[in-house]
């Protein structure tokens, strides 16, 4: 299947492919086990915004500028914006119980 796949990325224009049923379960089967792991990935760098971080541990904004600065918790830079990495909230929610 995946000889198919490299062939279809290396042709330009239009195509006309001849697949039989097991080919394109195969196929379909193969596009969903990849969405799976794009969506489990996108969901480890889903980013909180500074307010979200304050309600959810429940801290002061200052007290994520200390953590910010002494490394216990960083803060990631979106534009100009503050955000913080829910993978690492839940790390640090899980090493605080």
């Amino acid at each position: 299947m995946s000889n198919i796949i490299d062939s279809i990325k290396n042709r330009s224009g239009s195509q006309l492919l001849l697949i039989n049923s097991d080919d394109l379960v195969h196929f379909a089967d193969l596009i969903i086990k990849r969405y799976k792991e794009e969506l489990e990935e996108s969901n480890n760098r889903e980013i909180l915004t500074k307010k979200e971080v304050q309600e959810l541990l429940q801290v002061t904004s200052q007290t994520l500028i200390d953590w910010n600065k002494s490394g216990y918790l960083r803060h990631v830079k979106v534009g100009k914006n503050v955000r913080y990495r829910k993978i690492d909230i839940d790390a640090l929610i899980n090493k605080r119980k």
